[in-house]
């Protein structure tokens, strides 16, 4: 197997919410100094991307299931 086919398996395995930044990175972009998600963001973000979570059609809505 190829250098390049290896990449391209290990692209293929790389969830959607990780890939940006493998992207930046590729493209040069990536400044380490950013920070990166903790792992309740970014578990978060999947249950977003899965249909998960809550949602809000208004500020208040919000401020008011925080308890704000």
């Amino acid at each position: 197997m190829s250098d390049r086919e290896k990449a391209s398996l290990l692209l293929s395995q790389i969830p959607d919410y990780k890939i940006e930044i493998v992207l930046a990175y590729l493209q040069g972009v990536y400044d380490a100094s950013v920070e990166i998600p903790n792992d309740e963001t970014i578990a978060a973000f999947k249950e977003i991307e899965e249909g998960g979570g809550k949602t809000f059609d208004t500020l208040d809505e919000l401020f008011e299931d925080l308890g704000v």
